[in-house]
């Protein structure tokens, strides 16, 4: 007895077809794969740097509301960002120009990720005859410099600043 012969649209796939199918899939999963990683990803360095301007905007009105100096020496105040039950880790290498535009040699290592420097300068404006004798401008410096919890080598540092000058 003959073997019975199916109808050709009822003979299934060829192996062509399955594998281009699955090189399809494949490339569509890597896809999605990407695309949530780098969501994630952007999500906890979104998290990370709201962590850090809020505890950077809090050092900022502590030092404005009274730690401030008289005059001559700077005040710093290095300070640790609190994130995830634990604290964001310092840049390695911490950027130093905010200690030494305060005049203030940045210790080595660097274990907390804020600092926070506070500053009396008499301004000197040149034919400004309005100006009181007793102004003194105040400077307040406050960085968060930190590497990311999953930082790669080859990859940035995140760094924000924030500068806060008023009148006394």
């Amino acid at each position: 007895m003959a073997p019975r012969k199916l109808p050709r649209d009822r003979r299934g796939l060829t192996l062509l077809e399955v594998v281009l199918a699955a090189v399809v899939l494949s490339v569509v999963l890597l896809g999605v794969f990407t695309a949530l990683r780098t969501a994630q990803r952007t999500d906890a360095l979104t998290r990370e740097r709201q962590a850090a301007s809020e505890e950077a905007f809090k050092m900022l009105d502590t030092m404005l509301s009274g730690l401030l100096p008289a005059s001559g020496a700077p005040v710093v105040i290095p300070f640790d960002v609190p994130y995830q039950g634990g604290v964001l880790r310092p840049a390695d290498p911490y950027p130093v120009g905010i200690w030494t535009d305060a005049g203030v040699a940045a210790p080595a290592p660097v274990t907390m990720a804020g600092v926070a420097v506070a500053r009396v300068n008499v301004p000197v404006v040149e034919g400004d005859t309005n100006a009181a004798s007793n102004d003194q401008l105040i400077e307040v410096r406050v960085q968060v410099a930190w590497r990311p919890m999953d930082w790669q080598p080859g990859e940035s540092d995140q760094r924000i600043e924030l500068v806060s000058r008023r009148m006394r």
